[in-house]
């Protein structure tokens, strides 16, 4: 499954991962993800759909698009 990294201003493509956490694993070695100031948050595919998404409805219902 693909995994992604998320922090309050970037995304990260994990590629394909055994497990959630193999993930988490992967970024906190290759980026130091932990060090992310906001905290960060390992996500797959779906889940990453869904939160653009919803953050895509959210700003069409403020009016920015």
């Amino acid at each position: 499954m693909n995994y992604y990294a998320l922090t309050n201003n970037f995304v990260w493509d994990l590629d394909q991962r055994a497990s959630a956490k193999d993930a988490e694993n992967y970024a906190i070695n290759q980026f130091n993800i932990h060090q992310a100031r906001d905290g960060y948050l390992i996500v797959n595919r779906a889940e990453l759909k869904e939160i653009v998404r919803l953050g895509l409805k959210r700003l069409e219902a403020e009016g920015v698009f």
